[in-house]
This record gives C-alpha cells, structure tokens and sequence, in this order.
C-alpha cells in the first residue's frame, strides 16, 4: 500500500445517539481498509486487531472536515454504509460538517438494472473475447434478461439510491469535484450521468473521485500534486498483439492503435514510449514502467480482462507475450511508486471492475493503486473504438496540460457528452479513482 501515514486531528469529533450510523460507517471503513491492505500483500483477507480503534473513529469526521477545507478545489464527500439491515445510507461532508444524508428504504442490492437499462454488454459482443475453443466469454456484469428500465429512469432510479433527494438538491448548487467512499459496487456507477433533478447532470458542474479506502478520504498526505507530474518520458502502449493469451482468442482492436497514436502525439511520447502492436510487450512495461525514473504517465489501451472469481490475479490488462495482472504490479519492482506516483489511463473494457465486497470492488484498479499509482482511470463496462478514444484524447491532453485526472476526465466526458449525447454508455463509460489531485493556481 502507498507509504503515506495517517494523520487524523487531535480534536476528536463527539459522536452523539443520532450519529450512531455514521460512527458505525467510519468504524466498518477503517476495518474495510485494513482487511483490504492484508489481502493485497497476502491474498487473504483479515482485519488485523485495532484498525478500527475507537480514537481513530471519533476523529473521522473532524479529520475530514479538515481535510476537504485543505483542498485548493471545492471538494464535497460522500460517504457510503451499508447498515445492519441492508439499506444503503450516504453522508454528504463539507469543510463545514455535515450537508444533508440520505437512507434508502428498501435493501440495496446492486446496480445490475442500471447496466442492464444501459445495454453496456451486449452491443459489444463482437469484441468480446472468446475461449480456445470458440466459446464466447460470458462477462461479469452481463445484461442478458428482460430490461425493467429505460437508461433516463435507470439513472435517476441510481440517482435516488446513491445519493438521494437532499444530497442531490445540494450538490444541484455545487460546483468543484465529489470524492465518493464507496461500499459494494457503488464506486462503479457511472457518477457523471447522474441526474441532479434540476435538468442537469454531475458531470455539468462537478468532477467525480472514487476514493479506495477512508485513509485517501481523510489522510491530508494522500493528495497528488499535478505540479510534480513528470510528462516529458510518457509510455503509451496500443493494441498489443495477444494472439500468444494461452486462454482467449482476442479480436484485433485498430482503433486502440489509432488512439495510443493520437495520444502519443498529443503528450509528446518517444519512439521508445510509444509501443504497438508486438511491441507493446509485457516485458518492455516492466523495463520501462518498473524502474526508478520511469515514466509518470501511462496510457494503455488493450483489451482487459475482470475476473469476478480471483479479482486481483485473474483479472488482466492484455500486452503482446504476456499478462498485467495484480501479482505483478505486488512485486518489488514497483516499490518506488510509492514515491513517484504515475498516472495510469487503462483503455480497456471492465477495467473498474473485479469481486465486489462489502467494502467496494476489488480488482485492476486497486492493484494499481496499491501498487502506488496516484490516480487511475478505468472502464465500468464495456466500452466502443469512437468515444473511447474522444474520452482519451481528450484526458490525456488535459493532464498534459496540469489538469488533476478527475477534472481532465470531467472536461472530457463533457466534450464526449456533446457528441453522443442520451448514449450513456458511451460517453459515462469511466471514473477516476484514488488521490485527489491539485495543481498551483487550477480553478475547477
């Protein structure tokens, strides 16, 4: 896990009889945290004895609060529980304390109604990969079945459930970026085409960050400053050759190649950092990402694997003669990342994806992050050639240009949203995940 320690204020928050849900939030999220860092180092999940002490939870609040008014950018947060009966509650933070909250009043189950609503699966079967033996792959998140909604009351329905009518109303009135703390599978909804009942979306006014665990919540350490990105050596791979996968039969993807080229041109990428075809190897990322003075910015684009299964091992970004999974990314190889800090972009299908647990998904998105990335964008589903590479190439020239990831991606679901417009699915295909990022002088 990135080396960065925990500060949480002195001046603890006094929870009283009414805050008793969120005292038991923050409790369950320290352990979440915990439970998650010993899975990622040993594989196994357990919750070692005092991460959640009764000192760290009183401060949480009061550490966030502190935390949110240390951000150059307006910054909300919403926090997510599942409490003991099953309903999903939220809390909305500001510097100030508490905005509003909200508790839905059935049990949560998931969002599979909203990518069902979304199609997002079976309009992009003709790139799924399929076994050796001809067999098309079945994907986690498949919308096969009857569709109850259509995509507009799908994400309102979303809407209502994540956030609810008094969150939304203030956020309706905000501008600057929401950092979300997420259970089960609430960090994989598409946050950018919420609606916020006043005609609008998020993505209009607010920039979106999912957040992996409470410590890149509260720890005022844990914030990634554009000013130190190194963009002058970026590695950018493309359409790797994957006729060697031992498993699955990949369909050639042109329009990968087409957009790590166009990326590579925009953020000035070296013959040497730009790599298609067989050159985009396993071996030649790991010689230039797993190095000290490698590159800062990374950009694949791929085919990905989610394994719902073994989340972190099984699920894969595909290079040429090889896998990048999470044992790799465990290695030491990677330990000075967690100095560095790069900025991955993972261009691929279901990359945000993998097991969902209690306390959010697991899968390529946390081993990057735990391996010590700063910021990763990746995929809630299965994504297309045509807004994929707007989405991007238009990111990619924004953090070339200082924006924090979650803005350069909000710009470029903005831009996105012009051209596809109601196809949801298309331009809502991605989040931000990890540090929230600043820059001297960045207005949000």
């Amino acid at each position: 896990m990135i080396a960065a320690p925990l500060i949480v204020s002195s001046r603890a928050f006094a929870f009283t009889a009414a805050d008793e849900e969120l005292s038991a939030a923050f409790r369950r999220h320290f352990e979440f945290s915990a439970g998650f860092r010993e899975k990622f180092k040993s594989g196994t999940y357990r919750v070692p004895k005092g991460s959640s002490d009764a000192d760290l939870v009183d401060g949480a609040l009061n550490a966030l609060q502190e935390r949110l008014a240390s951000l150059p950018e307006p910054t909300l947060a919403v926090i997510h529980h599942i409490d003991r009966k099953g309903h999903l509650r939220a809390w909305l933070v500001s510097e100030q304390g508490i905005e509003a909250g909200h508790a839905t009043s059935d049990p949560y189950t998931d969002l599979s109604f909203l990518r069902s609503a979304l199609r997002v699966d079976s309009r992009m079967q003709t790139r799924a990969p399929r076994d050796r033996n001809g067999t098309p792959i079945v994907l986690p998140s498949s919308d096969e079945g009857a569709v109850e909604f259509g995509a507009d009351a799908a994400l309102a329905r979303a809407a209502q459930q994540l956030l609810g009518d008094e969150i939304l109303r203030v956020l309706a009135d905000f501008s600057g970026r929401l950092i979300v703390l997420p259970v089960a599978d609430t960090g994989t909804a598409p946050y950018a085409a919420l609606p916020l009942g006043n005609g609008s979306r998020l993505v209009d006014k607010i920039a979106t960050l999912i957040v992996p665990d409470i410590e890149t919540l509260i720890d005022p350490g844990r914030t990634f400053s554009m000013d130190d990105l190194d963009t002058s050596d970026p590695l950018v791979f493309g359409n790797p050759d994957l006729s060697y996968d031992p498993d699955y039969i990949f369909v050639d993807l042109p329009g990968a190649e087409q957009e790590a080229r166009a990326v590579g041109e925009l953020i000035g990428a070296r013959a040497s950092g730009l790599r298609i075809g067989p050159r985009a190897s396993l071996d030649a990322f790991l010689k230039r990402a797993g190095r000290p003075g490698g590159p800062e910015l990374i950009h694949i684009a791929s085919h990905a694997i989610s394994n719902s299964v073994n989340p972190m091992d099984g699920s894969f970004v595909g290079l040429s003669r090889g896998r990048l999974t999470g044992q790799i990314l465990r290695g030491d190889r990677f330990a000075f990342w967690a100095v560095r800090h790069p900025i991955v972009l993972l261009s691929g299908c279901q990359t945000a994806l993998g097991k969902v647990f209690a306390g959010g998904t697991y899968g390529l998105s946390r081993a990057f992050y735990a391996a010590g990335a700063a910021q990763v964008l990746s995929s809630l589903w299965n994504v297309g050639d045509e807004a994929t590479s707007l989405l991007m190439t238009e990111t990619a020239d924004k953090l070339y240009f200082g924006y924090p990831a979650e803005f350069a991606l909000q710009r470029a679901q903005k831009k996105a949203f012009g051209a596809f417009g109601n196809d949801y699915a298309a331009w809502a295909s991605f989040n931000a995940y990890g540090f929230p990022g600043s820059k001297r002088g960045f207005r949000a």
